[in-house]
């Protein structure tokens, strides 16, 4: 081969891809036809969403029920604020259904909502289940695979299964047919893992990434209840970028370090030195 100039080697060397994932496609380390999701796995989301769907709506409230059913229609209704802090996401998602269905009263209307998200996050377990179980029977050594065909059976099965098992629990088949907040926090929480799993899989494709968490502070203005899970993400991204994990205890450390030290000198105005919830509160945020 021809030898190479000089001055065209230092070009060349200067190239270097302006971000994560053209540098990975530069490498060689990604695939072009990288899917986590397959065919089964998307079949597998569809008679999920579906079976659940219409078991829900079969059994839906008919009108208004117990606890919050009352206060949270009425929000749905004029796009209100329940209570505080209020639930910013699932109030202008429940409006749309009592705008969309011109039939019945209000509070059937936002319970179709709470079970066309239920039937979501049926449908997404059963998606991640049946994702999962390919890596599982990928990963198998020392036993006999079974055919293509009956390993995708069985992955369909095993996501019908579980997600089944999940939607029509007694607790979770209650919210997904009445007026209630926790279905569509639920699905968007999920949808957050979904594509965390995603990027999990090729890590140098940091949409994915950024996506999960938007949609987890999407999920936390629907409700606050997932706030906790916060805890957890910079360890899960840890595991498969270090630099990134390390990048998010330093952000989660320093915003702590300040709300503690502002609280201390009374500088944050919803707080005071006898209000140990609040600061608990802070400290989770």
């Amino acid at each position: 081969a021809a030898p190479v100039p000089r001055q065209m080697e230092s070009d060349q060397s200067q190239q270097v891809p302006a971000n994560p994932e053209g540098a990975a496609q530069a490498a060689g380390l990604l695939k072009e036809d990288a899917a986590l999701f397959q065919t089964t796995d998307w079949a597998s989301f569809a008679v999920t969403t579906g079976i659940s769907l219409t078991i829900y709506l079969l059994t839906l409230a008919p009108e208004v029920t117990l606890e919050m059913s009352g206060i949270l229609s009425t929000a749905a209704a004029y796009g209100g604020v329940a209570h505080p802090p209020g639930f910013p996401l699932w109030t202008l998602y429940a409006w749309l259904f009592t705008q969309a269905l011109p039939f019945s009263n209000v509070a059937w209307r936002v319970s179709v909502s709470s079970a066309f998200a239920g039937a979501l996050t049926c449908g997404m377990i059963a998606l991640l289940v049946s994702a999962l179980g390919a890596a599982v029977l990928d990963g198998l050594t020392g036993f006999r695979r079974l055919d293509r065909s009956e390993e995708r059976v069985l992955r369909a099965a095993a996501a019908l299964v579980a997600a089944m098992g999940f939607g029509f629990n007694k607790a979770y088949w209650l919210m997904a047919v009445t007026v209630e907040t926790k279905p569509l926090t639920i699905a968007v929480l999920t949808l957050a893992v979904c594509l965390l799993l995603r990027w999990s899989y090729s890590a140098y494709r940091r949409r994915y990434l950024y996506a999960g968490f938007l949609a987890y502070g999407l999920s936390v203005s629907a409700s606050p209840i997932v706030m906790p899970v916060a805890l957890a993400l910079p360890f899960f991204v840890m595991l498969f970028d270090a630099a990134v994990g390390r990048e998010l205890f330093f952000a989660a450390a320093t915003i702590a370090f300040a709300i503690a030290f502002t609280a201390r000198h009374g500088w944050l105005p919803l707080m005071t030195h006898s209000d140990h919830r609040a600061v608990s509160v802070y400290l989770w945020l």
